[in-house]
């Protein structure tokens, strides 16, 4: 891909972030997402990801919800772990309950959190541009990156005070505890140094 062509993909994917941010929060659905759910959704501790998908028939509902489920934007948060998730579907015309049941079931299935919390919403918009569009707005997920980065830090610091080159005292010697190791051990390596000129 090009780079004018990943810059283009890139605000095409915010301009549809945004637009169906703005749609949730402002227009009245028949099951209402509002900015005390967004609120609450948004208040879990974590990374938090936005996704939005699109469909031009019901039957690829699905796709539009993997799409939403993949967004581009995002690459270390993993939704699995989340704690809090948004549903909005917008839908040109009624939807057959199985359809809307399945794609929350779907959900709920990717989720190893079994206490997430999901809270759904649907708007009935005739002058959408497709079929169907959803939004995911998911909290709390655990960053795999942070994780790495902690544990590769707290190896590499175990194995630091587990290195027998940095033991200070032998078991044998008298040790004055008024000074501290890591004092001991310096003025036990200048009495070598000196001892040594």
């Amino acid at each position: 891909m090009g780079l004018f062509s990943a810059f283009n993909q890139s605000n095409e994917v915010l301009k549809n972030l945004l637009v169906s941010l703005v749609q949730m929060l402002t227009e009245t659905g028949y099951v209402n997402v509002d900015k005390n759910d967004f609120s609450s959704i948004l208040s879990y501790e974590g990374e938090s990801i936005l996704g939005v998908g699109k469909a031009d028939s019901e039957e690829l509902a699905y796709e539009a919800l993997d799409q939403a489920l993949n967004n581009p934007l995002v690459s270390i948060a993993n939704i699995d772990t989340a704690k809090g998730i948004i549903f909005q579907l917008f839908c040109k015309s009624e939807p057959k309950l199985s359809t809307y049941n399945g794609l929350i079931d779907h959900i709920r299935e990717k989720i190893t959190n079994k206490s997430v919390l999901i809270v759904p919403g649907v708007t009935l918009d005739p002058n959408l541009s497709s079929e169907i569009e959803i939004l995911i707005v998911a909290s709390g997920i655990d960053s795999n990156v942070d994780k790495q980065i902690n544990t590769e830090a707290s190896t590499s610091i175990k194995e630091d005070y587990l290195d027998e080159s940095l033991t200070f005292v032998d078991s044998n010697e008298e040790v004055d505890t008024d000074i501290p190791a890591i004092t001991r051990k310096l003025m036990a390596n200048r009495a070598l140094d000196i001892n040594n000129i």
